[in-house]
């Protein structure tokens, strides 16, 4: 019961703040999580090292999140075969797949949709405003973060300059 009410407090500040906006990162790597998908299957960050990886928190009921799917299914069907792997990270605080796989169909969402928990919003930090999209470069390094409305071009642009860095 404590667990999922301080979700639902973490969800709540998430709503109250309702900004837009983009932080530089300071090149920290980022931190490793191990969260289940819809099939129940273990997916860790560090699998994807080599990889440009792009985190997309989210919840269902954001509007912002809804209107940001379609441009990452754009993204990630353009770009899955040059080593650039999208993951969705649910914050609804679902304990099961069953609502986050009604959500991906009604969506029609194409990348990998993880279940989250309070540690990776822990590991993450200051996740107060959803969307919350950390770009991630081959190294495992924190690129950029960028909350609130994000442009498919802008990020286009970020996983094109991190393509154009690789060795």
């Amino acid at each position: 019961m404590k667990r999922k009410v301080k979700l639902y407090l973490i969800l709540f500040l998430v709503m109250t703040f309702c900004a837009c906006g983009q932080k530089n990162s300071s090149q920290e790597y980022a931190p490793d999580f191990t969260l289940p998908d819809l099939n129940g299957h273990k997916i860790s960050l560090s699998d994807f090292r080599g990889k440009v990886v792009v985190l997309d928190f989210f919840t269902t009921w954001c509007e912002g999140c809804r209107m940001l799917a379609p441009q990452l299914n754009r993204l990630y069907q353009k770009y899955k075969k040059s080593d650039v792997l999208i993951l969705g990270i649910s914050l609804d605080g679902f304990s099961t797949s069953k609502p986050l796989y009604k959500f991906q169909q009604k969506e029609k969402i194409s990348y990998p949709l993880l279940i989250g928990n309070e540690e990776v919003v822990r590991k993450y930090g200051d996740i107060s405003i959803i969307p919350y999209v950390v770009i991630i470069d081959t190294q495992g390094k924190i690129y950029k973060i960028l909350q609130g409305h994000i442009e498919e071009e802008k990020l286009e642009k970020y996983i094109k300059t991190l393509l154009s860095k690789r060795g």
